[in-house]
């Protein structure tokens, strides 16, 4: 069995997620100290609203993935592995795309530095990698990989016979993220500028 994949991979992005979010924050307070206004607490909060919207992107996909029939096999927890992997590099990324561009990655910002096609995207994308970011890159695959595979190698001295509880554990999660969304909303840049009047940092953009 994999039930214990589907936990692990249930539980990752949520966890990327918040690394990334403590990360940017830090990052934001090294750009523009008076960030130091804002808790990191209060920054979390503000940032829920994205955060909700990219877990349950993330955790839909990865849902999809392991509803796959058991006639495939381990394929599906390999194709996991996979996107996850991606998944923290992205936000890997995405801290050192804020600490040249002084803002958190937008769609919008492709226009803005415009790009001409795919080769352009990607050297972009190459000329902003350091060596830190591809050495935390490596270390998030492997630890990926790493956990994965120990986790196959205990299942198989486990006697735990439950997917129908993990599989819809993972739907009970994304529901819940899905329910959120109605819910929690990222705060405007009215709000947040009448709340920290004379604040340089450019908040709304940072989170």
């Amino acid at each position: 069995g994999v039930e214990y994949q589907y936990a692990f991979f249930s539980i990752c992005p949520i966890i990327i997620i918040l690394i990334y979010r403590i990360a940017a924050y830090f990052t934001a307070i090294k750009l523009h100290p008076d960030m130091q206004n804002v808790s990191i607490f209060q920054f979390i909060n503000y940032s829920v609203g994205s955060d909700l919207f990219a877990a349950a992107v993330i955790l839909g996909i990865i849902l999809l993935l392991i509803s796959a029939p058991q006639r495939f096999g381990i394929l599906p927890v390999f194709i996991c592995n996979i996107f996850i992997s991606i998944t923290a590099v992205f936000y890997i990324f995405s801290i050192q795309f804020m600490r040249v561009y002084e803002t958190s990655f937008q769609i919008a910002f492709i226009g803005k530095e415009n790009f001409t096609g795919i080769s352009g995207m990607l050297k972009s994308a190459a000329a902003e990698t350091t060596l830190p970011v591809l050495i935390l890159s490596v270390i998030a695959i492997l630890t990926v990989f790493i956990i994965s595979i120990y986790l196959l190698i205990k299942e198989k001295n486990s006697s735990l016979s439950s997917k129908p509880v993990f599989v819809l554990s993972s739907i009970l999660t994304y529901l819940l993220f899905i329910s959120l969304l109605f819910f929690v909303h990222s705060p405007d840049s009215k709000m947040l500028s009448a709340k920290y009047p004379g604040m340089k940092a450019p908040l709304t953009e940072l989170i």
